[in-house]
């Protein structure tokens, strides 16, 4: 596996029962170190918060995208400061081809994004939703493969979209570990030819399945030399429609399989710290899982009549592996008194391991329903609890 030492020279052990930065306490945890705290993640915050920014900030969710730079640095203090985050995700300011053409407003409470030079406004009476598109977008490997090459890392550069990532860089001054990230391969297919289509390609169009999760290979490449270029920690990469609850084993070998041992000889490459995020029902996954080379995972809560065990991650994975506590975003997060919360606590502690390379997360985004205090109060809990448990120093 890469060497991850290099980024926590800075952590002096005299300071380990001293507060750490988030960056040193999170390197601790992939190191095997001892910290001052577990660290702490959530695996979509910025979607997570969507109906709380204006509370919280005075700003829409549509400022995080579109607004100006000194407005979304502060919903990255947001995440840092009131959430209490450690891993914290930064990508693209602007959209390519949008600097400076679009502005956020809002009309009788809704927000509205203003095109300046098509003067025409697109009014959110609600959030956008994650939808696959209504038709595939493409029917032939032939339709992929005639696409121009993805943009590589240099070229990304040039468009300006990442000049608000060197921003934010520069802000936490190298504080807080700062990933990117995206899809694996397999699930953007589902994007790019919708449910029935990814499923029916699968068994007869097989070519065309694999020409998109090629060139996505491609970007995630060249993603990977881009957060080198400037800077970033970490990449992430999400796997979904590849559990056991989706496609069967055999399907999971030849379609999404690949493209993982790939996408993480990519984020190695660069010197990157790799991080793994999972849906659906994994256990069943763990033996290959186990045959991967990555620093950290987080897998999701079971949701759908299914288990994903966290102890028995951590026993199919060994102790090299840092790995992010999964507790149930409903009835844990959201609705859990704390003796709900300190029975789950003693439960994920079982998942630490000898060298403590763990910290708290939830696999699952927290719903909207959990406002930032309650968020904040349940990480402060688990963190006093797990330390009773297991003191993480």
């Amino acid at each position: 596996m890469v060497s991850s030492r290099s980024l926590t020279t800075a952590v002096q052990r005299s300071r380990i029962l001293q507060e750490m930065t988030s960056l040193e306490r999170y390197m601790a945890a992939i190191n095997g170190d001892p910290m001052d705290m577990y660290p702490t993640l959530n695996v979509s915050p910025n979607w997570s918060m969507m109906p709380h920014w204006p509370e919280i900030l005075g700003l829409n969710f549509l400022h995080l995208s579109h607004g100006t730079d000194e407005q979304k640095l502060k919903f990255y203090d947001v995440l840092h400061d009131v959430l209490g985050l450690d891993y914290i995700p930064c990508g693209s300011g602007k959209p390519y081809g949008q600097r400076g053409r679009q502005y956020v407003t809002e009309e009788d409470g809704v927000p509205v994004l203003v095109d300046i030079g098509s003067r025409s406004k697109t009014r959110y009476h609600e959030f956008p939703p994650d939808l696959p598109p209504d038709e595939p977008l493409f029917e032939t490997a032939a339709d992929v493969e005639r696409l121009d090459p993805p943009p590589t890392a240099e070229e990304m550069l040039a468009t300006g979209a990442y000049d608000f990532t060197r921003k934010l860089i520069e802000h936490f001054d190298d504080t807080v570990f700062l990933y990117m990230g995206d899809m694996a391969p397999f699930p953007t297919s589902f994007y790019m030819l919708s449910y029935d289509k990814l499923f029916d390609a699968m068994f007869f169009q097989k070519d065309l399945v694999f020409a998109l999760m090629d060139r996505h290979e491609e970007v995630i490449r060249q993603q990977c030399r881009l957060a080198r270029m400037l800077g970033v920690h970490g990449y992430q990469l999400m796997q979904w429609f590849a559990s056991a609850d989706m496609i069967s084993d055999d399907h999971y070998v030849e379609f999404a399989l690949p493209g993982e041992i790939k996408a993480f000889q990519y984020i190695h490459d660069e010197g990157l710290i790799s991080s793994m995020a999972l849906m659906g029902w994994i256990e069943p996954r763990l033996p290959h899982l186990a045959k991967l080379d990555f620093h950290c995972i987080q897998v999701e809560c079971g949701l759908k009549n299914y288990s994903n065990d966290i102890v028995k991650v951590r026993q199919a994975l060994g102790e090299e592996v840092c790995i992010y506590s999964n507790s149930h975003a409903i009835t844990v997060i959201e609705q859990g008194d704390e003796n709900v919360w300190r029975e789950d606590a003693h439960h994920q502690a079982k998942a630490i391991g000898k060298q403590k390379r763990f910290g708290i997360g939830h696999g699952t985004p927290t719903t909207w329903k959990t406002s930032p205090s309650r968020y904040r109060r349940y990480i402060d809990f688990m963190r006093s609890e797990l330390a009773s448990i297991v003191p993480p120093h």
